[in-house]
């Protein structure tokens, strides 16, 4: 049969002594600053003389990098935001791998490295919106939980609060840890009868 072969299209490569395949989240040299995050959606024959193929990529997003900025009582070191942002890289600025958890996987882990991230949101690039635009929000500071900053959880109320938006911050946190009880000043308010409310 006449015509043209096609090169067959790779399902993983190696680099540095690791494989990547499809689905693989990746840390990418960048010409400045910190790696970028992306996952693998595809991957590419090789061309223009290259051994490695090309590789297309799902960028996640640092907070920093979105329009709205770090916020820094807001967002956590380890936080990057899925994104619509699909561009394609070369297989050598792969640098390692890394995993990108959900919120609820990555409160589970019992260690955490360099190359563990976390995704509660999505960042679409074109038009710089959040999604979800709202999540909880707790304490008296109205502020999302982040696992950077310690917080002690009410056994009436089950609300969670920073040490020193009330008062505590004296009150070192190994201590607090160990406490078996621990009631806000909403619910040490209430008179015993009425606690049941405060939910």
């Amino acid at each position: 049969m006449g015509g043209k072969s096609q090169s067959k299209k790779p399902t993983s490569f190696r680099r540095g002594g690791n494989e990547y395949r499809v689905g693989d989240c990746v840390l990418v040299k960048l010409p400045k600053g910190k790696p970028g995050v992306a996952k693998i959606r595809g991957l590419a024959p090789a061309a223009g003389g290259n051994t490695l193929p090309t590789v297309e990529v799902c960028w996640f997003y640092r907070p920093e990098e979105t329009s709205a900025g770090r916020k820094q009582s807001f967002h956590a070191v380890q936080e990057v935001f899925r994104s619509d942002h699909i561009d394609t890289i070369e297989a050598d600025t792969v640098a390692e791998p890394c995993e990108v958890h959900t919120w609820e996987a990555y409160m589970e882990l019992e260690e955490i490295s360099e190359t563990d991230f976390f995704s509660r949101f999505t960042y679409k690039a074109a038009t710089e919106e959040y999604l979800p635009k709202k999540i909880a929000v707790h304490c008296q500071c109205n502020l999302p939980y982040t696992p950077d900053e310690f917080m002690v959880q009410c056994n009436e109320c089950a609300e969670w609060f920073h040490p020193a938006c009330i008062g505590l911050g004296d009150i070192a946190e190994e201590e607090l840890q160990k406490q078996t009880s621990f009631s806000c000043p909403n619910c040490t308010a209430v008179p015993t009868s009425k606690k049941q409310r405060c939910s």
